[in-house]
């Protein structure tokens, strides 16, 4: 394992992080392992019309409402669940598939799920990704836009993740 860190400041904030990576020693018989990546993000309307999160605020930036659940969706491939050789819950060597995980966070408000994940076998991979989204009121939160962002791992270190807006309506 190698420990990462990174700091970033402003004039008014600093923010430190540290991450521990683990890298191959041995590709004889550690298997190379490719970060899942999240294609998109989309939300669907009471309307059933589903329309693509923008990453940053446009003229095509789709409006939500307030204190409304509205069904959010990450676009990931299957394929981001590679095959590997590893040891299976007995202890054997096995061909497996990757279990991939899923975590939401909203600025406002609150999603059904702060956790999706696909376990090979047990769970359906579509069900990873989708989940709701009910932003809060104005007077908890009085901004007109609001940030979604997805953060996508396996069970073997892998990472990635996603950021979309939306602007929120007026009321209530």
């Amino acid at each position: 394992p190698v420990q990462v860190s990174l700091t970033v400041t402003t004039n008014t904030d600093r923010v430190d992080a540290v991450v521990t990576a683990r890298w191959r020693f041995d590709a004889a018989t550690q298997a190379p392992n490719a970060n899942p990546p999240v294609d998109g993000l989309t939300v669907t309307l009471a309307d059933g019309q589903v329309h693509p999160l923008t990453e940053l605020l446009g003229g095509d930036t789709i409006a939500l409402p307030r204190k409304v659940e509205t069904k959010l969706g990450a676009i990931v491939e299957p394929s981001a669940s590679e095959t590997y050789q590893g040891l299976d819950d007995d202890g054997l060597l096995a061909t497996l598939r990757e279990r991939l995980f899923i975590t939401w966070f909203v600025e406002t408000g609150d999603t059904h799920d702060t956790h999706t994940s696909y376990f090979p076998g047990r769970t359906p991979f579509e069900a990873m990704l989708k989940n709701t989204w009910k932003p809060a009121e104005r007077r908890l939160y009085p901004r007109d836009a609001a940030r979604l962002f997805v953060v996508l791992h396996d069970n073997r270190g892998g990472v990635s993740w996603r950021a979309g807006v939306v602007r929120l309506e007026p009321t209530p």
